[in-house]
């Protein structure tokens, strides 16, 4: 009879166990990098979270009450930064003085126009202009600013009155002219048809700027843009205007108008003023002697009587509440 001899597991218990051990340990060492991964992960999100909510959000100046925080300020810095090759800390420190000389011209209401602005910029290329835009704005405003205010120097110029005339022109059937008559001249019915639509376009415009609805250059645009309201017989085009701003000229000969003017020397300070009703002579010329209804008007008035402008804006930077923090 056979007799089976017994097995010693014992051995083989071992190396199950030994095997088991070694399964783990590698897995647990496999595993290990993956660890590392997602902690430096979970470090850089910390610090990328940390710039863009502490770092990218830390004031550099304020001014007239408005903070300008780091992200705001390397944006407009970028141009010096990149192009000039300027350390941040100087770029921020030219970036809080345009702003500031920005504010300045804000509040003595110089408000160049749009090839004033573009002649500042014209020493700068296309590509340079498009990139830093932003930046180019801000200088551009600033250096047509300064022009105005050297000429007003220079000059001794005296801003005495700046604002907006609007006129609603009706005189096409009565108003004497000097080259060819509009179809409309001498024509009554169309006299009072032109009267009634001037008013209501007076009425409705002063309403839109009086409510907020619209500013005044989008109504001084609308206004000129109007055929029903241009002077027929002379100049073909809708006489308002903004005026004031131009110091090599006169704001009277801007508005034009004796009424007009006669208005805007009565007032005492800005704001807008009522719709008037304004007249011509019945002549060419400064000799006519009967006054005819032939439009009507009404000014917003920026400034009144101002001292000379070089003078206000000087004041004006002086008195700007302004901080600078530190970049």
């Amino acid at each position: 009879m056979d007799t089976k001899k017994p097995v010693d597991n014992e051995g083989s218990g071992k190396e199950v166990i030994s095997s088991s051990i070694d399964g783990r340990s590698r897995f647990h060492l496999s595993a290990l990098p993956l660890k590392i991964v997602g902690l430096a992960a979970l470090v850089i999100l910390a610090l990328v979270l940390i710039y863009v909510f502490v770092i990218a959000n830390k004031p550099v100046f304020m001014v007239n009450g408005k903070v300008y925080r780091e992200r705001q300020v390397k944006h407009l810095a970028a141009y010096d930064m990149h192009d000039q090759a300027m350390s941040y800390k100087t770029a921020a420190k030219d970036v809080y003085e345009a702003v500031k000389a920005q504010a300045a011209g804000q509040a003595v209401h110089i408000m160049p126009s749009a090839q004033q602005i573009a002649s500042g910029q014209a020493n700068v290329n296309k590509d340079s202009l498009k990139k830093y835009k932003d930046w180019f704005d801000l200088t551009g405003y600033n250096t047509a600013v300064a022009e105005v205010i050297t000429n007003a120097k220079d000059n001794g110029s005296v801003y005495n009155f700046q604002g907006y005339s609007f006129v609603f022109w009706f005189g096409n059937a009565v108003q004497p002219f000097y080259h060819n008559p509009s179809p409309e001249f001498g024509n009554k019915d169309d006299y009072q048809k032109d009267q009634v639509y001037a008013k209501q376009k007076a009425d409705y415009y002063h309403g839109q700027l009086k409510d907020g609805k619209m500013n005044a250059d989008q109504v001084l645009a609308a206004v000129k843009k109007d055929p029903k309201l241009a002077d027929l017989n002379n100049t073909m085009l809708n006489p308002s205007v903004r005026f004031g701003y131009d110091v090599t000229v006169d704001w009277k000969d801007q508005v034009a108008y004796p009424d007009v003017a006669s208005y805007v020397t009565a007032q005492t300070k800005p704001g807008l003023g009522e719709v008037q009703i304004g007249t011509i002579g019945n002549s060419p010329g400064p000799n006519s002697t009967a006054r005819l209804p032939a439009y009507f008007y009404f000014v917003q008035l920026n400034e009144v009587k101002g001292a000379n402008i070089w003078q206000q804006y000087q004041d004006a930077l002086k008195n700007i509440k302004a901080k600078y923090y530190g970049a």
